[in-house]
């Protein structure tokens, strides 16, 4: 009974906060992309700076009392670009539509900044992200 009870909060939370909801989905696509690289691709420093900021983002996303349920492991229904530069383009598309998802929504937690939090993050995986795209030339 507990997991069904749960199960609801989490569904009723999450509907009234459906910015957040698809910001959730957007990170773990972003999230995705960088974790499973093609072929030999080592991962760079602001990849994994990037990464790290993503789940950063989506803590504080959680911490709103918003969760969709899903863990890093799932794996989001999209269509993958296989270059490098194109992959990172993609990610950062990503984490532009999960920023504008977030702006949508305002805090629940009564004085505690999680909206604003999950953006500073957002906005740094954003630059890594850059970054990264930058130094592969």
């Amino acid at each position: 009974m507990a997991g069904i009870s749960s199960f609801y909060f989490t569904a009723a939370s999450a509907q009234h906060h459906d910015g957040y909801v698809r910001a959730l989905k957007n990170l773990r696509e972003a999230h995705w992309l960088l974790d499973h690289r093609p072929g030999n691709w080592a991962q760079s420093a602001d990849e994994r700076q990037a990464e790290s900021l993503i789940e950063a983002a989506v803590t504080e996303i959680n911490s709103a009392s918003v969760q969709d349920g899903k863990g890093w492991a799932y794996r989001p229904d999209f269509q993958e670009v296989t270059d490098r530069p194109g992959r990172l383009r993609q990610v950062i598309g990503f984490l532009k539509a999960a920023k504008q998802d977030v702006l949508t929504e305002h805090d629940v937690n009564g004085g505690y900044d999680a909206r604003g939090h999950a953006i500073q993050q957002l906005d740094g995986a954003i630059a890594a992200t850059n970054n990264a795209i930058a130094n592969r030339r």
